[in-house]
């Protein structure tokens, strides 16, 4: 059975969550309509795993809190591909929420894993079946990459890489802070040294001569102040990825990411280094009427995407998937 109002509203306090707060019940009948409640069904055979208990803060109720992969299926089963490919990607994250942070998150340090991986999503889709949201889940895994750091990183590595009728610039295959081995100078006896280097995105992609292409891009969100050490830090990093062969570099400030034009110019430039075709492909002309409707339209979808995920603070994306508005 789901809470009543006033025990939803002092779960929701006791737990700081912005309400209302969703709960899953099995059967029709155990539903609730309450101003702080909103109930959804699940009839379905879970796998093990999919409910996690909690401490419950109230005597007479077991508390269950989804687990991060059934959390994704949830969110799939009642949002757009695009909101379920974020929150894919923040699950899969190295970042969490801390409230009293710069931004809300921070960097998982070590023995702090991320809250799951693609592989165990994909496992659980496996495990879980046709329900509601598996079939939306599936199309949205495909384009979610794991170990982002940063909000923004999710957000910049969807517009960069989701295909054109998603709102992304389709640059190709995306991946987070994999690690390069760099240059760094010469030992005692001579011999070239080497460190890794980790870039914050990548994008591969075959151009058109059927070439495996590879570039890096970096967001440098602190890089508005000369001497910062975290900008000196970036400056290094920079410069060590220029040593890695076959490895195009560019770099993006947080007053770039928050100018939509000077994204779809970097774009362009990615991609004509990728060389991957134009998207969306066109059929006549790109001077012709039809062209440059399809055009326009991308442009509209790649602006909405931009307005919906890289724009706001991380809460206000996520308050936006899940309604999270008080009652």
């Amino acid at each position: 059975m789901c809470p009543s109002s006033e025990d939803a509203k002092f779960l929701l306090d006791v737990f700081g969550i912005r309400g209302p707060l969703d709960c899953l019940v099995g059967e029709p009948s155990r539903r609730r309509h309450a101003a702080a409640v909103r109930c959804h069904l699940c009839a379905n055979d879970l796998p093990a795993g999919s409910l996690i208990p909690v401490p419950s803060p109230l005597a007479d109720m077991q508390l269950y809190i989804c687990s991060p992969e059934f959390t994704f299926v949830q969110i799939a089963a009642s949002s757009s591909c695009e909101d379920a490919i974020y929150c894919g990607m923040a699950l899969c994250s190295d970042f969490r929420l801390e409230p009293v942070a710069q931004g809300g998150v921070v960097f998982r340090e070590r023995g702090d894993s991320a809250l799951t991986k693609r592989p165990r999503i994909e496992a659980f889709l496996d495990g879980i079946g046709p329900v509601r949201g598996s079939e939306k889940a599936r199309r949205a895994l495909r384009y979610v990459a794991d170990d982002a750091r940063s909000p923004r990183e999710c957000s910049l590595g969807m517009l960069l890489s989701l295909p054109s009728r998603n709102g992304g610039f389709d640059l190709g295959r995306l991946s987070f802070n994999r690690a390069f081995a760099t240059i760094d100078g010469i030992d005692r006896y001579g011999r070239r040294k080497s460190k890794n280097r980790i870039p914050d995105i990548l994008l591969e992609a075959t151009s058109r001569s059927g070439e495996r292409r590879v570039v890096a891009v970096d967001y440098d969100s602190f890089s508005t102040h000369a001497g910062d050490p975290k900008m000196l830090l970036d400056m290094h990093r920079r410069n060590d990825l220029a040593t890695v062969r076959g490895l195009p570099h560019f770099a993006l400030t947080s007053a770039d990411a928050n100018n939509f034009e000077y994204l779809c110019s970097l774009a362009e430039q990615i991609r004509k280094v990728l060389g991957r075709p134009m998207r969306p492909a066109l059929r006549t002309s790109v001077d012709s009427h039809e062209s440059r409707r399809i055009l326009m339209e991308a442009r509209y979808r790649r602006y909405v995407l931009w307005r919906r995920f890289v724009i706001p603070p991380f809460d206000d994306v996520v308050d936006g998937i899940i309604g999270g508005d008080r009652w």
